[in-house]
């Protein structure tokens, strides 16, 4: 359960060892980051951080029938695993959103499509993700 974490914390000591690290105090909130979530936290914060390029990645597809709607419908068409658990990644949202990591406090908003997908990470979410993710120069160099 906790393999996701590993490999971010894996991720985020290859961008400091290739300098793409950020300053002190921000890796050490990044690092706390990683002690204290969970991989929900991280699901949710990878998939705001841009739903269509997450869904890209991952192999998943928006429908292009959804007028309107809410956070809630791609956080569960993005993570079916989630579907039926609202009071679960409710209390993770708001974790993310008093972080400052994004930017929308509330789920129960109903918008557009486009409203739906839209990009959700604050600048500091976004530095989060990628101290996160694997450094772009060693994508593929590693087993």
């Amino acid at each position: 359960h906790q393999q996701e974490k590993l490999v971010a914390l894996r991720n985020a000591v290859l961008n400091v060892a290739v300098g793409h690290a950020p300053e002190e105090d921000l890796r050490q909130l990044f690092l706390n980051f990683i002690d204290v979530c969970t991989e929900t936290h991280i699901h949710l914060l990878s998939l705001m951080n841009g739903p269509e390029q997450w869904g890209r990645k991952h192999g998943v597809e928006f429908p292009t029938s959804w007028s309107m709607g809410g956070i809630t419908q791609a956080i569960e068409h993005a993570f079916p695993d989630l579907r039926g658990k609202e009071q679960i990644y409710k209390v993770i949202w708001r974790d993310l959103y008093q972080r400052g990591l994004i930017n929308t406090e509330g789920l129960g908003t109903t918008m557009t499509r486009q409203g739906i997908l839209s990009r959700r990470t604050t600048e500091l979410g976004s530095k989060l993700i990628d101290f996160l993710s694997e450094p772009a120069e060693l994508s593929g160099a590693l087993c």
